[in-house]
This record gives structure tokens, C-alpha cells and sequence, in this order.
């Protein structure tokens, strides 16, 4: 992995309350402290088959997380995916 990319995790997952078929995803460093949040658009229900546990993504494109709480939970459920999968397994 370059110098300038991290590895994030699977650690939030929800169908948008605005937008019909609009998936809603954050992957999140494992100490919690920065996240990539993404939507996706779903035109077929097996889209959501084809998200991954983790992901490398440049550092630019990380935000930091503001909230205490939510960095204690991504980390720890930055854990779990690590421990339960490989970073390129299906979820």
C-alpha cells in the first residue's frame, strides 16, 4: 500500500431516509479517528452484494470524526470486520 493511501473498514451501513435506493456507507481507520463516508446508489438490490469489508483509499479523501462516541464505536467495529474478515471479502 502506497505512503498516501490508508485502509478503512466497513463500519456503518444504511438505506437512505431521503433518497429511495441510495445506500449510505462509512469506512472508518482502525483507531476511529478518520472516516469515508459514501453513498451508493442501488438500480438492483444485488448491488449491495458486491461491498467489501475494507478499502484503500488516498488520505485526502478522509475525514477527520468530530464526535468521541462515534470514533470509540468505528474502532470498534473496525475490530470486529478485522478479525471476522479479509479486507476484500464481501459484506
Amino acid at each position: 500500500m502506497p505512503e498516501d493511501e490508508t485502509r478503512v473498514w466497513l463500519v456503518e451501513r444504511a438505506y437512505s431516509e431521503e433518497v429511495q435506493n441510495m445506500l449510505e456507507l462509512v469506512y472508518a481507520t482502525p483507531d476511529g479517528e478518520r472516516r469515508l463516508h459514501l453513498q451508493k446508489m442501488l438500480s438492483t438490490p444485488r448491488q449491495a452484494d458486491d461491498i467489501t469489508a475494507a478499502r484503500t483509499v488516498p488520505d485526502e479523501k478522509l475525514e477527520p470524526v468530530r464526535d468521541e462516541d462515534d470514533a470509540e464505536r468505528y474502532a470498534r467495529e473496525a475490530e470486529r470486520m478485522q478479525e471476522k474478515y479479509e479486507p476484500d471479502e464481501t459484506v
